[in-house]
């Protein structure tokens, strides 16, 4: 084999080799940003307040609050990590215990699921001129139309999760920040075992046993109840 034949091979080889190595590192980097957790599903779940468990295994701690949450499942934040696989929808925080590190687990805080409900239901019942009364641009809307049925309950908070999510992003901008306060105010932090606290002049839930990396961080904390 002469040495020009011999040339030819190795630069084929190494193309070769080169484009071998050069799809593995695309694939991979498609992998990476694909979100593995349903981010929808999350995003319905923070706007309706709902408790987050996430069990942190690096740092042997739960958090409870949805900013941890978010940032471990977001794919092209320094802090994805693909461990976590599944968001699981229970009724209550004792239900949360019993799944694999893995898992997230959410559910509709005391209260808070509740007040949800109820909001949902008198925006579904708002005529014509109560929306023109109050300056809400949208239709009349009713539960059958998502497939929903008279009346809510709690349960549909978890069980019909994606079509309550339809129903909700149905509703005006302004009816959905009202929801998000009202919940706020209606969650029974007793029951949630949960503890409300000032730092830094901002308002904080955070869980009596172990708390979020902000509330550890926080120097001048007071605090306001349980």
């Amino acid at each position: 084999m002469t040495n020009g034949k011999k040339i030819a091979i190795l630069v084929i080889a190494v193309l070769l080799i080169t484009l071998i190595v050069a799809s593995y590192i695309d694939n991979r980097e498609r992998t990476v940003s694909q979100p593995i957790v349903d981010l929808d599903k999350f995003s319905y779940a923070n706007q309706l307040r709902f408790g987050f468990r996430l069990v942190n295994v690096n740092l042997d701690r739960i958090f409870n609050d949805y900013g941890n949450v978010q940032w471990v499942i977001s794919p092209g934040t320094d802090r994805f990590n693909p461990f976590y696989t599944e968001l699981v929808f229970v009724r209550s925080r004792a239900e949360s215990r019993d799944f694999p590190d893995n898992v997230i687990v959410a559910w509709p805080s005391v209260g808070g699921g509740e007040a949800a409900i109820e909001y949902l239901q008198q925006a579904v019942d708002r005529t014509e001129y109560d929306l023109s009364e109050i300056g809400y641009r949208r239709t009349v809307i009713t539960l059958e139309e998502f497939g929903l049925m008279y009346p809510l309950t709690v349960d549909d908070l978890i069980d019909n999760w994606e079509k309550v999510n339809v129903l909700f992003q149905a509703l005006c901008e302004n009816e959905r920040a009202s929801l998000f306060h009202v919940i706020g105010a209606s969650t029974d932090l007793d029951a949630e075992g949960l503890r409300v606290g000032r730092c830094n002049s901002r308002i904080c839930w955070y869980d009596g046993g172990c708390g979020s990396p902000s509330w550890q961080s926080c120097k001048s904390t007071i605090d306001i109840g349980q």
